[in-house]
């Protein structure tokens, strides 16, 4: 039985993977987050698994594959978390991208005979945790709906303190009310305008606190729209969100928790897009390969010709180092002459 060759390009395409797998979980992930305080994350970041390919979606069978675990394993527990697997779903069937072949990986080390956790324990984990940093649409904007009704419950919450502190000051000018002396009723006088004043600063704390919530809503919602701008670049979105978000975090510290959910939120949108300007890429390239095989082996050309065509195709190849394995597997797969796949497959 021959023995599997790891090459140098098998390595780095396995530490691009990692890295891309990291920059999705690190500090975002509760499960992730266990693993990584056990020590086990070589339990995840096995060789299948840093063998995945970042554009492809894989069926159920691939997955328990690269998970190493039987099928009836994976089947059983993604019915436990389809909303936190978010499967690509295609007629009766669900495919999984990479992100959710790492996150199946993590919920079947974590669940089963003899694990820490039971399925329902850890559906309570994951769903407690994410519940409101992971709310999205399919279209993977801000769910702003949500966004507004946190927003609104608070200011419900600042006014029914306020009424709360002026029954308390009506109370205590009720108590006040009593046959006095004229210099009795002088003090209570005095009373109840500094009851008065008490509460008028209370009035304006409060509406102070709803203004700065009305303003963070209007920031926030100017910077979701600047970074899902369609017509800005992935560059300028990270450094808009590099820019804006520790300002905010700076200048709103009592609604951390509100700036952090739209801040993940965002970050998963940008993800997201440059996965798909990164699939877009590599195909446009891999096409890009195959016309010039095609115009190689097929066109009519004399030999000078035929040799600077060679020498093209040549500095192709090396213009995309990276992507030297998917193009030669590409055009080896659509090439139907064994004679044109070595032709072609000669020249990296």
């Amino acid at each position: 039985m021959k023995a599997d060759v790891t090459t140098a390009d098998d390595m780095r395409r396995r530490e691009e993977m990692k890295e891309l797998l990291i920059t999705a979980f690190e500090g975002k992930s509760v499960l992730y987050e266990i693993y990584e305080k056990r020590n086990w994350l070589d339990r995840l970041f096995t060789v299948p698994v840093l063998s995945m390919e970042p554009e492809i979606l894989y069926s159920v069978s691939q997955v328990a594959e690269i998970c190493e675990v039987p099928d009836h394993q994976i089947r059983n527990k993604r019915k436990e978390f389809l909303e936190y697997l978010e499967p690509v779903i295609m007629g009766d069937t669900h495919k999984y991208n990479y992100i959710g072949v790492f996150k199946l990986k993590m919920i079947d080390g974590l669940t089963g005979q003899g694990a820490d956790y039971t399925i329902p324990q850890l559906k309570s984990l994951i769903y407690d945790g994410i519940k409101s940093s992971h709310s999205k649409q399919a279209s993977n904007n801000v769910n702003g709906d949500t966004m507004r009704e946190m927003i609104s419950h608070m200011q419900q919450e600042l006014y029914a303190a306020m009424e709360k502190r002026f029954l308390q000051i009506e109370g205590n000018l009720k108590q006040l009310a009593l046959p006095a002396t004229e210099a009795d009723i002088r003090i209570e006088e005095m009373i109840e305008e500094k009851l008065k004043l008490m509460a008028e600063q209370s009035a304006n704390e409060t509406q102070h606190k709803i203004n700065q919530i009305n303003d963070l809503q209007h920031a926030l919602s100017e910077v979701s729209n600047t970074i899902m701008d369609p017509g800005s670049s992935i560059e300028f979105k990270e450094k808009t969100m590099g820019q804006r978000f520790p300002l905010l975090k700076d200048s709103y510290p009592e609604q951390l928790h509100i700036i952090q959910l739209y801040e993940r939120n965002l970050e998963d949108y940008i993800r997201n897009l440059k996965q798909e300007h990164r699939t877009a890429e590599v195909n446009q390239i891999k096409l890009k390969s195959l016309e010039l095989c095609e115009d190689v082996l097929l066109s009519p050309m004399n030999s000078e010709e035929r040799k600077e065509k060679f020498e093209k195709l040549q500095q192709f190849a090396d213009q995309y180092p990276e992507l030297n394995f998917e193009i030669r597997h590409f055009l080896a797969t659509a090439k139907n002459t064994t004679k044109k796949r070595k032709k072609f497959l000669g020249l990296f």
